[in-house]
């Protein structure tokens, strides 16, 4: 009997391709979607997408509309509409405040939640109190910046609205559990945070009106198990570039750091803005900054032993910064997917609202640390600012 022709013999399952084979095709997949998308065509790639030792996914930018972007090549899909109303984003996770009363953390990749205190649980510790007691605050603290650092141990960035121009962040502590506490050192000599980073095992804050690195260290009480600020102390008190400030002339100069872990050093990165001033009818100093897009960047390595900052010129042909006020992170990439030794930003990042006028456009760039050059990195992709910022947010190497 003559075979059927070509077409109509039946094709084998997927599920028969090798182990060996589906592990090298999902190695070429650094998008966490192409990845997710793998994993569900069935249950065998799932498994072997399980078992398989991976890079680290590249991060995809969130925006404002519910739309997401996955590097290397942009493309776009829609959010889940439960992850379009978050405040915030810290690495994987999703910081959700809907009031005084209810804040809490949940992962951009599956359903787990961390339930936090609420705000309106915060213990601020006064050092000149006699009493030696805390004494609590509860009203007016706003949210600038979460960090899960262990299980056990979340910090933020909180700020007093009602002086948020008046004075930058100060650290929060808390152990993630509903009935735990916020706890605060208020103290009219400790720093003022722009941005903070956890480095093997240590909490650290950099204090720009101080113009240093400090260890912010943690005790937890023994008798309800919740995390206090027991020290701060100065580790690198001098800073080898320009201090942060600005610079009004024609045109206008703003400087923004970012403390990033990258390779098992602490990295601080200084971004230096270039605007003019665009004078609102009123006159006096009413007005806004138009964004010229010229940045600069300069990258110092933390010298514990000597307290000090190191310039540094390279961070590695396979190592990106993707830089966001909120949250930051060094990623491994490889020469296939996109150019290493490179830091990848938002032209104009959610963060400096008061900075740009409300009708200026973001987008990403990167800039080269070889030549100093800044590129696109998605040419197609700009956006406006939304309710929710704009953000980086980044799998986990595993598809669970």
């Amino acid at each position: 009997m003559a075979e059927p022709p070509p077409q109509c013999r039946s094709l084998a399952p997927w599920s028969d391709i090798p182990v060996e084979l589906a592990g090298l095709v999902l190695l070429r997949l650094r998008a966490h979607v192409d990845r997710v998308r793998f994993a569900a065509v069935c249950r065998h790639w799932r498994a072997a997408a399980r078992q398989m030792p991976l890079p680290p996914p590249l991060p995809l930018l969130a925006l404002s509309d519910g739309t997401a972007r996955g590097l290397p090549d942009g493309d776009p899909f829609r959010l889940p509409r439960h992850f379009t109303n978050y405040t915030d984003a810290s690495g994987d996770w999703l910081v959700f405040v809907r009031d005084k009363y209810c804040c809490f953390l949940k992962n951009a990749f599956s359903d787990a939640i961390v339930v936090l205190p609420a705000l309106s649980r915060v213990r601020a510790w006064h050092v000149n109190d006699a009493s030696g007691h805390p004494c609590m605050e509860t009203e007016g603290l706003t949210v600038q910046k979460v960090l899960f650092c262990t299980p056990h141990l979340v910090a933020a960035l909180v700020r007093d609205e009602k002086k948020f121009r008046k004075e930058p962040a100060r650290v929060a502590v808390c152990r993630p559990w509903p009935s735990s506490w916020w706890s605060v050192l208020v103290d009219h000599r400790s720093p003022l945070f722009v941005d903070m980073a956890f480095h093997q095992g240590q909490l650290y804050g950099f204090d720009h009106n101080k113009d240093g690195l400090f260890a912010i260290d943690i005790t937890v009480d023994q008798s309800t198990g919740d995390p206090w600020v027991s020290q701060v102390r100065m580790v690198i008190d001098r800073f080898l570039t320009c201090p942060f400030r600005f610079v009004f002339h024609e045109t206008i100069i703003m400087q923004s750091i970012y403390l990033v872990e990258s390779c098992g050093e602490l990295l601080m990165v200084c971004r230096t803005m270039h605007g003019r001033w665009k004078q609102y009818p009123t006159g006096l100093e009413t007005g806004t900054v138009i964004s010229t897009e010229r940045n600069e960047f300069e990258v110092l390595k933390a010298d514990f032993e000597e307290r000090q900052w190191n310039k540094v010129t390279t961070i590695g042909d396979d190592q990106v910064l993707f830089l966001r006020r909120r949250c930051s992170r060094s990623v491994c990439v490889s020469e296939h997917e996109m150019p290493g030794d490179s830091i990848v930003f938002m032209q104009n990042d959610d963060e400096d609202r008061d900075w740009y006028d409300e009708d200026t456009l973001s987008s990403c760039a990167v800039y080269n640390m070889k030549d100093s050059k800044v590129s696109s990195l998605l040419p197609t992709v700009s956006w406006k600012r939304g309710t929710v910022a704009a953000t980086w947010l980044f799998p986990r190497e595993s598809l669970d």
